[in-house]
């Protein structure tokens, strides 16, 4: 069996709008707050680049509190944005390659990467927003332990004969949200 880790050499930390008059309506915010300071203390150790993103912060406020001393420690870059949807903003993609660890993405429509929801463009997102947003919720449900058990859920998939990503429980549970 093939194990996968992390290359944090090949990493970045996205951090994206979670700030003071956001993060009260973030499902289980706490948590999600709590679990991003997690994610940035881990940063500064391994050497990963992070990225946080604040949307309008003149009236939605700066990033919240508790993480403003681990970005200051993971020496973290912060984007001020107008657009909702980050890839949108200009010059937000050339920031993110510019620090040499994005890399070329061809075969997928949209990807949830926490409470990140990235797609091919905007029609893409509209069609599988839903879909994603499920991504999401596990993704609240589970908190960091949901990459191992999807990729996990994906190989025992595999082991038994069946299709690794169409037979995958987590996939099935979001193409029943996206059937709502």
């Amino acid at each position: 069996m093939m194990q996968t880790t992390v290359d944090a050499r090949r990493s970045l930390l996205l951090v994206v709008d979670v700030q003071a008059r956001l993060a009260p309506a973030i499902d289980e915010g706490a948590a999600a707050v709590e679990n991003n300071r997690r994610l940035l203390q881990a940063a500064q150790p391994l050497q990963v680049p992070v990225l946080v993103t604040e949307h309008y912060p003149q009236g939605l406020g700066a990033t919240v509190e508790p993480l403003q001393a681990p970005m200051a420690a993971a020496g973290a870059t912060v984007i001020e944005k107008i657009h909702f949807g980050a890839t949108r903003e200009p010059g937000f993609l050339e920031r993110l390659r510019g620090f040499g660890r994005w890399p070329p993405v061809r075969d997928f429509v949209a990807i949830t990467l926490g409470h990140v929801i990235l797609g091919r463009d905007h029609a893409t997102l509209a069609r599988w927003r839903r879909h994603e947003q499920a991504h999401v919720r596990q993704y609240e449900r589970w908190g960091l332990l949901f990459w191992p058990l999807y990729l996990g859920a994906s190989g025992w998939t595999w082991l038994r004969g069946r299709e690794p990503y169409r037979d995958n429980p987590f996939e099935i549970e979001a193409r029943r949200a996206e059937a709502e």
